[in-house]
């Protein structure tokens, strides 16, 4: 062993520590952009996992029927409920009372066995006046905006993958245009 003052240890270890210092950097940098590259992954991940879901970032009911986009402040209002006529009914809360939504999987008649005479009788509008119409997205169904005696109503029919109806209505007696525009989005979710 060798004698030396403490300044000499102190001047030896510097070098050493700065190195400590430097690889220390070195590696927060290396584990940071791991991260961000990880992160990346599952952002890929959850987009496509977003895309196996049918409907992408709308909204789609679980027994895989339909998709609807929900514009900020729209949601789903308590369980989906079944009925003799409907194997799903699903309320959708607007952001203002009133401006929701229904969807509804199935027949408004227990006469009606297909999506084609449903369809039919969604266009007899009786005393009610066409205000406008047009194809649901895809042309997978059809949509009316209606008014009679100062009421307005929009709603959609389309067809869903089961065969049966997928049918949206508001619930208000002057839909805003965001329910307007739910109604009209009302498509079948997508097969593979």
């Amino acid at each position: 062993m060798f004698a030396s003052s403490p300044g000499t240890v102190a001047r030896m270890l510097r070098p050493m520590t700065a190195g400590f210092v430097i690889a220390l950097l070195s590696a927060s940098l290396t584990i940071a952009c791991n991260k961000e590259k990880a992160d990346d992954k599952a952002g890929g991940k959850l987009a496509e996992k977003e895309a196996e879901s049918g409907c992408g970032k709308d909204y789609g009911d679980p027994d895989k029927q339909l998709c609807i986009t929900l514009p900020k402040g729209y949601e789903v209002k308590g369980k989906i409920e079944k009925s003799e006529l409907y194997s799903e009914l699903i309320n959708i809360d607007g952001p203002d009372m009133g401006d929701g939504v229904t969807l509804t999987v199935g027949f408004k008649n227990s006469n009606f066995q297909t999506y084609e005479e449903q369809l039919a009788s969604d266009e007899e509008l009786g005393s009610a006046k066409l205000e406008a119409s047009g194809s649901t997205p895809g042309n997978s169904g059809k949509w009316w905006f209606t008014s009679n005696d100062g009421t307005k109503t929009v709603s959609a029919t389309a067809r869903a993958p089961n065969g049966k109806a997928i049918m949206c209505g508001t619930s208000n007696t002057t839909p805003s245009a965001a329910a307007m525009e739910v109604c009209k989005s009302l498509r079948p979710f997508p097969s593979k």
